[in-house]
């Protein structure tokens, strides 16, 4: 929390249109961001990442390296640039070359960056930065969120609670939970995204969970299960599920690999995802009623 209460996640932008947009000096944004990002958000991405970076990095900590330095790691994993090049950088270089990627790089280059602070952070144990870049992405209509340590392409602020809500009901089941999780990664890889394959790690993770939840291995059985345990479904939701669920498993389905890469589309890899999830998330509520 900031001064007077309010979430320095949220800041103040967030509760109340400024003075210039009320008064229609300055139109209000209506587009979401997906393939570049504006200049107003690019500056509330940098001070977010600044303090953190500051924190993280000591100005004698470039040429004495240690193990909670963020410097080196950002150096050689994220930029991979050659470690002798950070030795002979001074600390003001340092921070000048991240400011550079944030402020005028490509938009993706910059997202590279939030991304990789956040899994640093994840590393140490924390979990500040994550929040706070999400709220400057809801509160810019930037189309991507954090779920888990990895930024995905969810516009829709329902399906991203979906996704995370399924990603805590799994927390216990190894096996789901890695399914999803690798879901979630091949989607948002922005270099070489596995869109079928993001889509069958969707689908498994609903298999896992059934078979944790149920004890059954398929979803027509599994649904009659629950039914058996008094959740009651009716037969037009039921067979809409199973028509879906054959959809992926089929001899031409997703899960055979035999679906070409072209339909395979980001469209429906996020509509599985956020549909697998939903699914997690209702037998999750079912069977602990």
């Amino acid at each position: 929390m900031s001064h007077r209460g309010v979430s320095r996640d949220v800041g103040y932008g967030a509760l109340v249109a400024r003075f210039s947009e009320r008064m229609g000096f300055v139109k209000v944004r209506s587009v979401i961001q997906v393939n570049d990002l504006d200049d107003g958000t690019r500056v509330e991405l940098w001070n977010a990442c600044y303090p953190y970076v500051q924190a993280n990095t000591e100005p004698n900590a470039i040429k004495t390296w240690t193990e909670r330095d963020l410097s080196r790691y950002t150096w050689t994993e994220l930029l991979g640039l050659p470690i002798d090049e950070l030795y002979r950088c001074s600390y003001p270089n340092f921070i000048l070359v991240l400011k550079e990627i944030v402020l005028a790089g490509d938009f993706y280059k910059c997202l590279d960056l939030v991304e990789f602070l956040v899994l640093f952070e994840s590393l140490m144990r924390k979990d500040e930065l994550k929040p706070r870049f999400n709220g400057i992405f809801s509160r810019n209509l930037v189309g991507y969120r954090f779920v888990g340590n990895k930024i995905v392409p969810v516009t829709d602020e329902v399906e991203l609670a979906e996704v995370e809500t399924a990603q805590e009901n799994t927390a216990s089941n190894v096996g789901a939970a890695a399914h999803l999780r690798n879901a979630i990664t091949l989607l948002a890889d922005r270099t070489s995204p596995d869109y079928a394959n993001s889509i069958k790690e969707a689908m498994s993770a609903v298999e896992s969970t059934m078979r944790e939840r149920t004890g059954k291995t398929t979803l027509s059985a599994a649904l009659k299960e629950i039914e058996k345990r008094g959740g009651r479904i009716h037969p037009a939701l039921s067979e809409g599920w199973q028509k879906l669920y054959a959809y992926t498993g089929d001899g031409d389905g997703i899960r055979h690999g035999s679906m070409k890469e072209s339909e395979a589309t980001e469209a429906l890899a996020s509509y599985f995802l956020v549909t697998g999830s939903s699914f997690i998330n209702y037998i999750t509520k079912v069977l602990s009623d």
